[in-house]
C-alpha cells in the first residue's frame, strides 16, 4: 500500500460551465495547453456520455519526476461533474464538479484521493510529502493558469489544500450536491 494523499484545488473562471466541462471532459486534449502533460493516449472512447473513457496520461513535474497513470472516467454528469479511477504510478479517484457562480463566473473543485505506489515515494514521503505537497499545488497553480489562457478566460482564483488524515474529510471525496 501506498502513501495517500488527498488533494483539493478551488479555481474560480469567468466563464460558464459549459464551455469550461468542453474543455475539461478530454483530457487527452489537454496536452495542448497544460505544461506538465506531456503526453495523453486514447485507449477507449467510452460510452456517448463520456463514461468508461480511458485515457493513459505522463505527468511531468517542477521536481523533475513524472508519473504515469490510466484514469478511466466511472461518473459523467454533463456538465456538473466527472470522477474517474487512476491506476498505475497514481492509484485512487479523481474528480472535478463545475459550479456557477452568481458572479456569472464558475467555480471548478478538483479532487484528487490518491495513493502513490512508487517504492522510492513512500520511503521519502515521511520526510519529502511537504515537497510533494507543494510540487501538486505547483502543477494545479499551472493548470488553473493555462486552462484559462486556452480558454482566453480571466482567471478569478485559485486555491490549493492538502487535507490532513486526521480530517474527517481525508478518505471521501464529495458525491455531488454535498457541501
Amino acid at each position: 500500500m501506498g502513501t495517500r494523499y488527498h488533494f483539493i484545488t478551488w479555481i474560480e473562471l469567468a466563464a460558464g460551465p459549459r464551455p469550461i466541462w468542453e474543455t475539461l471532459a478530454r483530457s487527452e486534449d489537454w496536452v495542448e495547453w497544460w505544461r506538465w502533460l506531456k503526453e495523453a493516449e486514447v485507449l477507449d472512447q467510452g460510452d456517448a456520455a463520456g463514461t468508461g473513457h480511458l485515457v493513459r496520461h505522463q505527468v511531468s513535474s517542477p521536481l523533475r519526476y513524472r508519473l504515469t497513470y490510466v484514469g478511466r472516467v466511472t461518473v459523467a454528469e454533463e456538465p456538473v461533474m466527472s470522477r474517474f479511477q487512476a491506476e498505475g504510478d497514481l492509484e485512487g479517484i479523481g474528480q472535478f464538479a463545475l459550479e456557477e457562480t452568481e458572479r456569472d463566473s464558475t467555480l471548478i473543485t478538483f479532487h484528487w484521493l490518491v495513493e502513490t505506489p512508487k517504492i522510492w515515494m513512500n520511503v521519502l514521503a515521511p520526510l519529502a510529502r511537504p515537497l510533494f505537497v507543494w510540487n501538486h499545488h505547483r502543477l494545479m497553480d499551472d493548470f488553473a493558469r493555462d486552462l484559462a489562457n486556452a480558454m482566453s478566460a480571466e482567471l478569478i482564483g485559485v486555491r490549493n489544500e492538502s487535507v490532513d488524515r486526521r480530517d474527517d474529510r481525508f478518505n471521501r471525496i464529495p458525491q455531488l450536491g454535498d457541501r
